[in-house]
């Protein structure tokens, strides 16, 4: 147990470490890792990849993969933000109506003259509250 808390600390101490590079460190670093993992995939998977050149090519890939990632990933994240909150709200949808659909079984093991839950509307009728139920404990959790 001991050297697993001294190897976690070691790990959240070294991602704060890196955090405070300087930019083009940071770059040299990521190219350096990029290749490595270039390298890596071509020796571990080469049904999937074949690369051709030896370790030149393996820095100009690695190089290019980091240059990718930050020149053009800001771009596509910024494109993508609609299809990651659809996304999002559809997971939110999704949990929130499992929670509304147990809640609604453990109602129908109860008295029904003392609790009882109905949702009507169909597939509608769930999809609504479910949205509703999801939307308010997100803002409740925000303000706790």
């Amino acid at each position: 147990l001991q050297s697993s808390n001294q190897a976690i600390r070691f790990i959240l101490h070294s991602k704060f470490y890196i955090l405070h590079l300087s930019l083009p460190l940071r770059l040299a670093l990521s190219a350096v890792l990029n290749s490595l993992l270039v390298y890596s995939l071509d020796r571990y998977v080469p049904q999937y990849v074949a690369i051709v050149g030896g370790m030149g090519a393996y820095v100009t890939i690695g190089s290019l993969l980091t240059l990718m990632s930050m020149l053009v990933r800001p771009l596509l994240n910024i494109l993508s933000l609609p299809f990651k909150l659809i996304t999002s709200l559809l997971t939110m949808i999704i949990v929130n109506g499992i929670i509304l659909w147990l809640t609604y079984q453990i109602t129908l093991q109860l008295d029904p003259t003392i609790t009882a839950l109905t949702i009507t509307g169909g597939l509608t009728g769930w999809l609504t509250v479910s949205s509703i139920l999801g939307l308010a404990n997100w803002l409740m959790k925000g303000i706790m």
